[in-house]
């Protein structure tokens, strides 16, 4: 399941997707305005239903809104992960990103971290190491890295 918040590209999505034999839904949650997120993040009825979450790849909302437009997701889906749960966060070198590792790390002192190489950053959470202890193909790209924090 994905949560797109313009209605145009998660059609587009949709439609890309629909040449594959993958069973996924591509929701459209347009972004709403709160107090913690003046910027706007996901309308609850786009994911407030979701539970046991297992694989939660954060890539939105996009940073031109707002420096941290990242940082609800911590307090509104990671209660919903499942125990065993792996979270991709993109773009984890930029600062706010990395802020929201630190802020994931301290909410939940279960968390692990595994950081892959990649143009911006990805960084692996979950409560479970062995989750994160995926082979990779090549040994050589400097990506078996893992530490709790």
């Amino acid at each position: 399941m994905t949560l797109e918040h313009d209605a145009v590209w998660a059609a587009h999505i949709r439609a890309r997707l629909a040449g594959y034999d993958v069973a996924t839904e591509v929701r459209h949650a347009p972004l709403r305005q709160t107090p913690d997120a003046p910027g706007g993040w996901y309308d609850p009825e786009g994911w407030q239903d979701l539970d046991g979450i297992e694989l939660l790849v954060v890539d939105g909302p996009p940073q031109v809104r707002e420096v941290e437009s990242r940082r609800p997701v911590v307090d509104r889906l990671g209660p919903r992960l499942s125990d065993a749960a792996v979270v991709a966060l993109d773009d984890a070198d930029r600062p706010p990103e990395a802020a929201l590792v630190t802020a994931w790390l301290q909410a939940d002192p279960k968390m692990v971290r595994r950081d892959l190489p990649a143009e911006k950053g990805l960084c692996l959470l979950s409560r479970s190491a062995r989750s994160l202890a995926v082979e990779l193909p090549d040994p050589g790209l400097g990506i078996d890295r893992i530490s709790g924090c």
